[in-house]
C-alpha cells in the first residue's frame, strides 16, 4: 500500500475546509453521500451503494470516540469506491479494529478502512509527541538503528562472498571496516538508550493507547498510515524500544 490510499479524503476533507469530523465531512458532499438512520442490534457500521449516493450509517449506541471510529470506517469504503466493487453490495460491520495490521486474513478493505479511520480519528501530532519522535536524540537513534542495519546487511553479504574461498585483500579490508564501524555505532546507540530513558520520552504502545482513548490495535494502525505517509516508524521496532526504554541501566 502507498500513500495513494489516503487521496480522496485528503481532497474531501479539503473540501470540508480542513474539518476532520467524518459527519462535518460527508455533510459538505451531500450531494453524493446520506447518513443514513443510526443503527441498532449487533452492526456497527454499514455501507452501501444507492444510486447516486453512497450511504453510510452507525450504530446509535456508540459512545462519541467510538462513533468517529466507526463513520471513518464506512465512509472510508466510500472514497475507495469499495462499494462500487460487485462483491461488496450492503456491506455490515460487526465490529472496528478486531484484526492486527499485519494479519494476511484481513480483507483489503477492510484494511484500507481499518487505516483510513485510525489516520483521521487519531492526531498525528499527539502521537508523535508521545513517541518522541521529534526530539534530537530520538532522532539520532533512529538514524543510528538505520546505519546499523544497512552496514550489518553490507557486512553479512561479505561474509557470504568469502565463504568456501579465501577473501582478498579488499574483502578483508571492509571486512574489518564494517566490523569498526558497527562497534562505534553499538557503542553511539547504548549511550542514546541511557539518554532517552533518563527523558522519559518514549510511551509504550499501551500508554499511548490509554492516553489516546483507542487500543493497541488501532495505534498500530495509525502507525502503519503514519510509516505509509513517509514517517520513519517501524512497529516493530518500536515495540523494541519500549522494551528498552524501560529496562536499561544507567549510572547517575
Amino acid at each position: 500500500m502507498d500513500e495513494e490510499i489516503f487521496a480522496a479524503t485528503d481532497a474531501a476533507i479539503a473540501k470540508a475546509k480542513g474539518s476532520k469530523d467524518p459527519e462535518v465531512v460527508a455533510d459538505y458532499h451531500r450531494s453524493s453521500i446520506l447518513i443514513g438512520s443510526p443503527l441498532s442490534g449487533s452492526i456497527i457500521g454499514l455501507a452501501f451503494r444507492a444510486s447516486i449516493l453512497g450511504v453510510v450509517s452507525v450504530n446509535r449506541s456508540l459512545d462519541s470516540i467510538w462513533r468517529r471510529f466507526a463513520y471513518w470506517h464506512e465512509l472510508a469504503h466510500v472514497f475507495r469506491k469499495h462499494i462500487d466493487e460487485p462483491s461488496f453490495g450492503t456491506h455490515q460491520d460487526f465490529g472496528l479494529f478486531t484484526v492486527p495490521v499485519d494479519s494476511y486474513s484481513i480483507p483489503r478493505h477492510e484494511k484500507e478502512a481499518n487505516l483510513i479511520s485510525a489516520e483521521y480519528s487519531i492526531d498525528t501530532g499527539a502521537v508523535l509527541d508521545l513517541i518522541g519522535y521529534q526530539n534530537k536524540a530520538m532522532k539520532a537513534y533512529r538514524e543510528f538503528r538505520k546505519q546499523y542495519k544497512e552496514l550489518s546487511r553490507e557486512y553479512d553479504n561479505l561474509r557470504f562472498m568469502a565463504l568456501g574461498e579465501t577473501p582478498t585483500n579488499s574483502v578483508r579490508y571492509r571486512l574489518a571496516e564494517c566490523r569498526k564501524a558497527l562497534r562505534i555505532l553499538e557503542e553511539n546507540i547504548h549511550a542514546l538508550e541511557s539518554d532517552i530513558s533518563s527523558m522519559n520520552c518514549v510511551n509504550t504502545i499501551s500508554e499511548i493507547a490509554d492516553e489516546l482513548s483507542a487500543n493497541e490495535v488501532i495505534i498500530k494502525y495509525k502507525f502503519e498510515a503514519l510509516r505509509i505517509r513517509g514517517y520513519d516508524i517501524d512497529t516493530q521496532e518500536l515495540e523494541n524500544y519500549n522494551k528498552v526504554f524501560r529496562h536499561v541501566n544507567y549510572i547517575d
